[in-house]
């Protein structure tokens, strides 16, 4: 009698993965009537058999299973291979997601580091490696036509040994399931040109004077808080006014006062340290942002600008 009874929940492999990468990289994703349309094959299965084989007795069940008539037997390929090209459709929307979340982050946050992307990163790449590994099991029962309890193990092995370790990572670290929000709001936004002067002048005084960049945790909310405006709005002025992310123009801030270390020729700090008192997390953040401003190296520049004083003096 319990035969089949799990077999329709295969089909939401693909959209509960997706589902679940989207709720962990995005704090406002909320479930709508419309994400229904993702369970169609689901309940469509489940319809069948609710018509076909679950009302029947245990002899004709037993004869179905026995005789291998029924059509989920006869097109069981067919089927199987339908249930692996959605789960790589799942898997590539989950890719375009995870691009969208950097870019998120990149809009909100000063440091990736501080963020759950490698996190959700991790997630993406896990399910997908998991997903590849099992392809050859079903390649090699498709072709012998034998196994099919070795390919059914193999399969389901890797995916429990993927899914029990970010259940585990969940349990004793939820942290990092924090999100960002999806949507971009400052698109509708009536902010005039007075207005974002006006907030512009206030940005760059309070940044002249409080340094908050200095900062490595500084987010967008907090920068907002500060200054006593909307984060959708300092949004809005950072990318319409400085053409960048957040991300980007505090790494440029923390970039020129590093600047100001490097060119003194009297200063005995290290660029690790200096990378750190700018408020950079990594060195290789701090080299891929400095080379992004000037177009050198941290050790580059250091070295030309006191070639540059030496030919000066």
């Amino acid at each position: 009698h319990l035969f089949f009874v799990g077999f329709p929940f295969t089909f939401l492999w693909g959209p509960t993965f997706y589902f679940y990468v989207k709720s962990a990289a995005f704090s406002d994703f909320r479930l709508k009537y419309k994400h229904i349309l993702h369970l169609i094959p689901f309940l469509i299965i489940l319809l069948f058999l609710t018509v076909t084989f679950f009302p029947l007795g245990v002899e004709e069940k037993r004869t179905i299973l026995l005789n291998k008539t029924f059509p989920l037997f006869r097109y069981g390929a067919a089927i199987d291979f339908f249930i692996r090209a959605q789960v790589l459709f799942y898997i590539i929307l989950s890719i375009r997601d995870l691009r969208s979340l950097r870019i998120k982050i990149r809009e909100n946050y000063s440091s990736m580091s501080k963020t759950n992307y490698s996190w959700i990163r991790f997630i993406v790449a896990g399910f997908t490696v998991a997903y590849i590994l099992s392809i050859p099991f079903l390649i090699y029962w498709n072709i012998f036509h034998k196994g099919r309890e070795l390919v059914n193990f193999a399969s389901i092995f890797i995916y429990s040994v993927y899914f029990n370790f970010i259940f585990f990572k969940a349990w004793y670290q939820p942290e990092i399931f924090s999100g960002v929000e999806e949507s971009v709001k400052y698109k509708s936004s009536k902010l005039t040109k007075d207005e974002a002067g006006t907030w512009i002048s206030k940005l760059e005084k309070y940044i002249k004077s409080n340094k908050p960049y200095l900062n490595p945790d500084l987010s967008l909310n907090q920068l907002a808080e500060s200054i006593q405006i909307q984060p959708r709005i300092l949004s809005q002025i950072i990318n319409e006014n400085y053409n960048q992310n957040f991300q980007d123009y505090i790494n440029r801030l923390r970039v020129e006062e590093s600047k100001i270390f490097l060119a003194d020729p009297v200063s005995r700090k290290t660029i690790l340290e200096i990378l750190y008192e700018v408020g950079f997390n990594t060195k290789s953040a701090y080299n891929v942002a400095f080379k992004k401003t000037t177009g050198l190296t941290p050790t580059e520049y250091k070295k030309k600008f006191r070639l540059d004083a030496i030919h000066t003096d």
